[in-house]
Formats: C-alpha cells, structure tokens, sequence
C-alpha cells in the first residue's frame, strides 16, 4: 500500500471563497476523506483510480487573502474555483476581489462559481450576469447547485476544460 500512495500522481484543486458560502459542504460531497487543519483550511481527497488522487483544498478567502504563499501553492495547482452565493452581494464583492487577485499574483486557470439553489437556476441565465467581474483568457464563470452532485462534478470537470483550452492557444 505505501508504494501506491508513492507512485500516485496528484492534482491540486483550491477551493476558495467567503467563509460561510459552501466549500465544506463541497468537500463533502465530492472527497472520500476531509482534514480540517486548525489554521482554518480544510484538505479533501478524491481518488480517481489507484493512481490518480486529487487534492482539494478549501481556503476560507478571510483569513488567508494577503497572508498565504499563493505563488507557491498556485504553481503547482490545477486551478482555482472561487465561489460565491448568487443571492448574497457581499460574497459577489468577495469573488471580485479574489479574481482580481489571482489575476494579478498567479498564474493559474480560474473557474468562478455562482451558487444558485431552488428555481433561481430558472430565472437566471449565465449570459444575464452583468455584475463587475473582469475575467481572463484563463478564467470561466458558471453557476452551480451545492446540493447536486453532478453540478459539483461538474465544476471539476470545467476546470480541466480550462487547462485544456490553454493548451490548444
């Protein structure tokens, strides 16, 4: 068994956003085991097969904005999903601020994350968001409903979409 975990290969997700806007739960129902750090991080891991293992670490965007290594944790980083709560403006203001970070101090792609719960998905279309986010090459915007697993999937399988894409330009 020790010599599989040596010879995994590993991917690394950052989770990030306002406190209270779901990574937790995100964790929950995507990884297969949860650490929660005291510093008020929490690390996920998913594996895909007995040699692929995917890292997800969800980083509470408060407590760790200008304090944290992002250059060294993004350059290892298969990208970013950066969430946030439709219906709650403050947490709009939060992705803002966090999207123009990593714009800024990282290299790595980015999906921004909107997440939308009941009929709001009915209402709302992705190409209705007029709010002030400037996003990159390297950055998507989607929506996504935290109580479905294929939504959260979903935004796994979007962010490899982003990679992919930045190979082909």
């Amino acid at each position: 068994m020790l010599f599989r975990s040596y010879c995994m290969r590993i991917g690394e997700i950052l989770i990030i956003g306002p406190k209270s806007v779901g990574k937790e739960a995100l964790l929950q129902k995507l990884c297969t085991q949860i650490e929660t750090h005291e510093k008020g991080f929490e690390l996920g891991l998913l594996p895909l097969d007995n040699e692929i293992l995917l890292h997800f670490y969800g980083i509470p965007w408060s407590h760790y904005a200008r304090s944290t290594a992002w250059d060294l944790i993004a350059s290892k980083a298969l990208g970013a999903i950066i969430l946030f709560d439709w219906a709650r403006p403050e947490t709009v203001k939060t992705a803002e601020e966090i999207v123009e970070f990593f714009q800024m101090n990282a290299t790595l792609p980015i999906l921004v994350a909107s997440k939308i719960e009941g009929d709001e998905a009915s209402k709302i279309a992705i190409h209705a968001y007029s709010g002030g986010l400037q996003l990159s090459r390297s950055c998507k915007f989607t929506f996504y409903h935290p109580e479905q697993t294929d939504s959260l999937r979903q935004l796994i399988v979007d962010l490899v979409n982003i990679n992919l894409e930045q190979l082909a330009v």
